[in-house]
């Protein structure tokens, strides 16, 4: 902010400056009648300073806010408000990024955020290797012989380049670390992580574009999901699905599509909540795959109970005037009692547990 103020000040002298001297020639003009000499190079100090030494200084903020980030030693406690609306809020994926933005909270600012899986260890080692050179950069920056905010001394010109080249084999290394951790993401879980992770990371623009690239494969992620389910509703719509022995016909279907049902909506709640997905054709494709997904769960379960509706006893209270028990005679002439409770009844009523 400070250097940034210092720009506008600086350019706001030399309009000033250039409207006054303007006046004064013309003034001049119109009292001697003759052309005023102006010495341009009174500006190339205060010019210097403002588009170039104020401009390079802004990169190398830029720099201490992209690599300079610090290990997460310390436990950061979310606001409780924002997950209990994140949790409950179904938010579409076509929810405004901007106000997504403005909910979402800034934990990680300027902080290294913790990454999850197998290699969650190996990126943050990456990454803390690149600030340690970043750092390293930084104290060379320190502990030049000249003062850095003076125009005149040239020198300046010759270390930025080599720091600014440094900056940018930083940035290609982070670009590179992007790259390869999302090359081993196979769920949507782990691709919105990696997503919120280095949205949070990424400053600079070529960092922010590496992010950008990696966006559609982790929503395709979710649309080959999406389609999977499909095959099975279909691949099973007039068969038995695999279902635990212990449920009962109908009540097991109705609870395999549901299993389904919970899968897809936990990972469109995940997508939902990624702040930093936006509006692209993938995008589009889910939103629509999944509602039509979700439609089909319904009607399938939806079939399921109609069914099993159907197949009820008229007057299911008949099955309770049976005796409970009864006497058997067995073959050797021993009387034994056996429980004569309805199976009919028995079904039925697991079958309401499971609906």
């Amino acid at each position: 902010i400070a250097l940034q103020e210092s720009i506008a000040a600086g350019e706001a002298w030399i309009h000033a400056c250039r409207k006054m001297l303007d006046a004064t020639s013309k003034r001049w003009r119109s009292s001697k009648h003759e052309q005023l000499d102006v010495d341009e190079s009174i500006f190339n100090e205060i010019d210097g300073f403002v588009k170039h030494r104020c401009v390079n200084l802004i990169e190398v903020c830029k720099g201490q806010m992209q690599f300079g980030f610090k290990p997460n030693t310390a436990k950061v406690e979310l606001n409780p408000d924002f997950e209990t609306k994140a949790a409950n809020k179904h938010v579409g994926l076509d929810d405004d990024a901007d106000n997504a933005n403005e909910n979402a909270p800034s934990i990680f600012e300027g902080m290294l955020p913790c990454f999850g899986g197998s290699k969650g260890s190996e990126i943050e080692s990456q990454l803390l290797d690149i600030q340690r050179g970043f750092k390293s950069k930084m104290d060379m920056l320190r502990h030049l012989n000249y003062d850095i905010l003076d125009v005149k001394a040239t020198r300046w010109s010759d270390d930025f380049r080599v720091l600014k080249a440094d900056l940018d084999n930083l940035g290609t290394v982070m670009t590179q670390i992007i790259q390869s951790a999302f090359d081993s993401v196979v769920t949507v879980e782990a691709g919105a992580e990696l997503l919120e992770d280095f949205f949070y990371l990424a400053k600079r623009e070529e960092l922010i574009q590496a992010v950008d690239r990696r966006k559609d494969g982790v929503i395709r992620i979710f649309v080959d999901e999406l389609k999977w389910v499909q095959g099975e509703l279909g691949r099973y719509y007039e068969k038995v699905p695999p279902v635990h022995e212990s449920h009962p016909k109908f009540a097991g279907k109705a609870i395999w599509a549901r299993t389904f049902r919970h899968r897809i909506e936990h990972n469109y709640r995940l997508l939902s909540r990624c702040t930093y997905l936006t509006d692209t054709g993938e995008k589009l494709e889910a939103m629509s795959l999944y509602s039509k997904v979700e439609r089909q769960i319904d009607e399938y379960v939806n079939r399921q109970y109609n069914e099993w509706v159907a197949q009820l006893p008229e007057d299911p209270s008949v099955l309770l005037d049976i005796f409970l028990v009864t006497r058997e005679e067995q073959d050797n002439g021993v009387a034994t009692l056996r429980l004569n409770f309805s199976t009919e009844l028995l079904t039925m009523f697991l079958s309401l547990i499971h609906i």
